[in-house]
């Protein structure tokens, strides 16, 4: 199974010590840290895994306009949680976890992550079965039988685009891949499964959609589109904006 690589690390001044800690804490929790150079990266590049960002201030201020992109993440729910090592007179709102690089920064670090991957997994136990009832629903409403083999496997990757936060314009082999690791196949089975699925399901010419391709990237373009936006509400009532 691929490594959760949920966490960024940037430090301003590049402190190598932070870093190699932050990484010691994050991994004994089977997780990894991606590393950025510059803040902009971050806000370029960031992509569907990156939940949580760790930033290193102690030598350094951040800018208003990163500060307030950050704030923006946090509110629309791009990234949960932003954790700033700073000096304990320094405060940039409260929307971000502080902590001071003192005595007891490792062991405050330490009992930080565990309450926020905790309480992220709780709530991703919520949001994936809300996710998983809602798609299962409007799926049978197309004319899908739950009994077909690629009928979970189709849920799981009309989930795992829409965890990517965007409309699928180009489906690639990456979600294919991702469910092989999930049900111990390859990917190419996930793919034919799916495929049989959606051609059984479009015989059904009552209720199987009449303006939607009846190819695996057709549908699930298709279907990521129509239920993007019931979903994202779920996500952010179980996230709490």
């Amino acid at each position: 199974m691929c490594k959760d690589y949920s966490v960024t690390f940037y430090s301003k001044e590049r402190n190598v010590c932070i870093a190699k800690e932050v990484k010691q804490i994050v991994e004994s929790k089977g997780r990894g840290v991606l590393y950025i150079d510059n803040i902009d990266q971050f806000f370029i590049n960031r992509n569907s895994i990156i939940r949580h960002f760790v930033l290193d201030l102690t030598s350094g201020d951040i800018d208003e306009r990163s500060c307030s992109l950050l704030k923006l993440m946090l509110k629309e729910g791009f990234v949960s949680s932003v954790i700033i090592i700073c000096p304990a007179n320094k405060f940039y709102g409260k929307e971000f976890y502080h902590l001071d690089y003192g005595k007891n920064f490792i062991l405050d670090l330490d009992t930080l992550f565990d309450r926020i991957f905790e309480n992220e997994n709780a709530k991703d136990n919520v949001l994936i079965g809300a996710w998983r009832s809602e798609i299962s629903n409007q799926l049978c409403q197309w004319g899908f039988s739950p009994k077909c083999n690629g009928f979970p496997m189709l849920i799981d990757i009309i989930i795992y685009y829409i965890q990517k936060r965007c409309v699928v314009r180009k489906l690639s082999q990456e979600g294919y891949v991702a469910l092989a690791h999930k049900y111990c196949v390859t990917s190419a089975s996930i793919e034919l499964s799916i495929r049989k699925a959606i051609r059984v399901a479009s015989n059904n010419k009552e209720k199987f959609p009449v303006d939607c391709a009846t190819t695996n990237k057709g549908f699930i373009i298709y279907a990521v589109s129509q239920l993007y936006d019931v979903l994202s509400q779920k996500r952010n009532k179980v996230a709490g904006y």
